[in-house]
């Protein structure tokens, strides 16, 4: 089954879900059970999808002790958005929920009416935060989103990271010989093979053009990042059929590491930039680390 681009809706009660997918469209959404977000890569294969996750603790205790380490859970993700469903006793609890982060919370008993025009309403600001942070044509984050992403990661601590950057080789002859409509594949395509091999942590962006960049905030062991590195160049060879022609994509490859040089976006993104230019000028297709 297509995955791709579906909504995912992660619930157990049958009449929260009969109330959302209502108003979808038939075969645009997938229903995951609840148990999914408590299993440690259970959503990864959904990791470019928007996800609904609505929680009932209208039957749980008031406080609800597990729901800020649940709500914290997804607070990093704009591709996720938490709807808390609550007794009318559990106000307290909703007033602390919505200042965590939830997009919203229903109190229940609830006219029939509301609920939909509310969930209707949520569905709506998830697609309207994607295409704000999304490249139109690619999916992936636009250069700004990148931007902010990475920012937001330099600040936690982390010991060791790598900024890459990405320049597919000849894609103006590429899109000379083959109309800018395969050029347009290529990208996506591209982009679709990024996400295959990054990791849930990793975050991938389109800088414009032809240029794309990833960001790795954890890299536990040179073998692990030479591993890893490897399966991001091997999978940037990318080969297919165009009007009976066949089409080959092939990649330069800049990188900097954080902190040896750089500490700031902007300076790990002009290093590894730098890195990337240097692969393309020492006959490309290669893979070039920047030096001081």
């Amino acid at each position: 089954m297509d995955i791709k681009n579906k909504i995912v809706l992660i619930c157990n009660n049958q009449f929260f879900i009969d109330r959302i997918t209502s108003s979808l469209e038939k075969d645009c959404y997938i229903v995951e059970a609840m148990d999914t977000i408590y299993n440690e890569g259970a959503l990864d294969k959904y990791i470019g999808n928007t996800k609904l996750v609505v929680l009932e603790v209208s039957k749980l205790e008031n406080t609800c002790t597990a729901l800020p380490e649940l709500i914290n859970k997804f607070r990093d993700d704009e591709n996720t958005a938490l709807l808390l469903i609550c007794s009318n006793k559990q106000q307290e609890l909703a007033v602390k929920a919505v200042n965590m982060g939830v997009i919203d919370v229903i109190l229940m008993p609830c006219e029939i009416e509301i609920i939909q025009t509310r969930i209707n309403n949520i569905l709506k600001i998830i697609n309207l935060k994607r295409q704000v942070l999304r490249d139109p044509l690619t999916k992936i984050y636009n250069r700004t989103a990148f931007e902010e992403m990475v920012q937001r990661l330099l600040k936690q601590k982390i010991d060791k990271a790598a900024f890459i950057m990405i320049d597919l080789d000849d894609f103006k002859y590429l899109n000379d010989t083959f109309g800018h409509d395969v050029g347009d594949v290529v990208l996506i395509k591209v982009a679709d093979a990024l996400i295959e091999v990054v990791d849930r942590d990793d975050v991938i962006g389109r800088m414009g053009g032809d240029e794309f960049a990833i960001f790795i905030p954890y890299i536990y062991s040179k073998e692990y990042f030479i591993n890893k590195i490897k399966a991001i160049f091997n999978k940037l060879k990318i080969q297919f059929i165009e009007k009976g022609k066949k089409v080959t994509v092939l990649s330069s490859i800049g990188i900097a590491f954080f902190p040896e040089h750089g500490i700031e976006f902007n300076e790990l993104y002009r290093n590894a930039d730098t890195a990337q230019y240097q692969s393309k000028n020492s006959g490309k297709n290669k893979i070039k680390i920047y030096k001081n």
